[in-house]
């Protein structure tokens, strides 16, 4: 047993560090609006933490009991948590315990949420303590754990760090002067006597937000939407069906390179900084072509299968495989996010009969799923796509 595991199971903090924790962890997998209740003290109305992902609303019930405690009381506290799912009027459930859960008892915990027509996701034991033992981890488990960092440990942590900042930049500096903006006009209107140089701030923020909405430094993929095809477009999916899918997604860009494959070298990082620096470099120019046209042979030879098969986690699986390897190639000059997720959209509902749209946003999570899956760990990436679709983890 891991010191990790071990802390976890025998907790010896009180529920306000359990849900703090717990709070830190979901903001961490980038769940947004995380927004712990009561915690410290007082009636929270059955909803220890309100958060929100991919469209969906969750509450987070968090249960870290001093000792291990039987199936019996950890199911028990599971519905009187569920109650709240109701009640607060959300999408479903996160049931985050440090009690172990066998693969049986979370589909028991599940089907309750699912025979009300809710979500549920569940971390237990071993799913928080591989979250606190990860490189985007290590300082949670510091802080609320007091487990030191040794230098592997280290060299993890900045490891997955080195890109997570530029990601936060561009994620919230438009939120920043958004919140700035609104300040300002209601220091305008308040007090007259600093309009003249409120106006010129307020201005200057309204230019550089302008700026931003112009020329962002990743486009904001939260907000795309796509056509779902009656037809099967990615069964027979073919180079011609590909590029004339990246004309019609880029095709206000008119980019001289709309509907080919990129001829130039390219790296993923910051854009100031060298291809030493790179986070990923994807494969030469000379074999995107032959590379793109493997992964859209193998996808054609797996699609029936796929479509036969009863089991929701294979096609995950593979739709997952198959989005990570896309983007591991890397195409096209411009635009590859953008057809990667229509692809998805596109997948899921063929193969899943899943009419709803799909939103996976750039985000330092979804970045380190795409990390861990080209290193062959394409967990995160599945866990992150079944949510997004299904609004729970269908891998158990």
């Amino acid at each position: 047993m891991t010191e990790t595991e071990y802390k976890l199971l025998n907790w010896r903090g009180a529920s306000l560090n359990a849900e703090r924790m717990c709070a830190d962890i979901l903001i961490m997998l980038d769940f947004e609006s995380v927004d712990p209740q009561s915690p410290l003290g007082g009636p929270d109305g059955k909803k220890d933490i309100l958060c929100k992902k991919s469209d969906w609303e969750y509450l987070a019930a968090v249960y870290f009991p001093p000792l291990p405690k039987a199936f019996k009381s950890i199911k028990a506290k599971f519905i009187g948590d569920f109650e709240g799912v109701e009640s607060n009027d959300v999408d479903g459930i996160i049931f985050m315990t440090n009690q172990n859960l066998t693969p049986s008892h979370k589909k028991t915990l599940k089907s309750i949420a699912e025979n009300e027509n809710k979500k549920c996701i569940i971390y237990d034991n071993e799913a928080i303590r591989s979250l606190l033992d990860s490189g985007l981890g290590l300082p949670i488990r510091l802080l609320h754990l007091k487990i030191k960092l040794d230098e592997a440990d280290q060299i993890a942590f900045f490891c997955k760090q080195q890109n997570r900042f530029p990601q936060y930049l561009d994620s919230f500096s438009k939120k920043i002067i958004e919140a700035l903006s609104a300040k300002i006009n209601e220091c305008c209107e308040n007090k007259e006597e600093y309009s003249n140089k409120i106006d010129a701030i307020h201005s200057f923020a309204q230019q550089t937000m302008a700026f931003m909405q112009e020329t962002p430094p990743k486009s904001d993929k939260s907000r795309l939407k796509f056509p779902k095809f009656q037809e099967a477009v990615t069964e027979n999916l073919s180079t011609e069906i590909l590029l004339n899918i990246h004309k019609l997604m880029l095709y206000d860009s008119r980019s001289s390179e709309l509907g080919k494959y990129r001829s130039q070298s390219v790296w993923i990082g910051s854009s100031d900084e060298p291809i030493d620096k790179a986070s990923f470099i994807p494969p030469k120019p000379e074999v995107v072509q032959v590379q793109t046209e493997n992964l859209l042979k193998s996808w054609r030879l797996d699609y029936h299968k796929l479509k036969q098969s009863n089991s929701i986690s294979k096609i995950i699986e593979r739709i997952a495989q198959f989005h990570c390897d896309f983007l591991a190639i890397h195409p096209f000059l411009d635009g590859n996010g953008r057809v990667a997720r229509f692809l998805l959209n596109q997948q899921v509902s063929e193969l899943l009969d899943v009419k709803e749209q799909v939103i996976i946003a750039d985000n330092p999570s979804y970045y380190n799923a795409l990390n861990e899956g080209r290193v062959g760990n394409l967990k995160p990436l599945e866990a992150i796509i079944s949510i997004a679709v299904f609004g729970t983890d269908m891998l158990d």
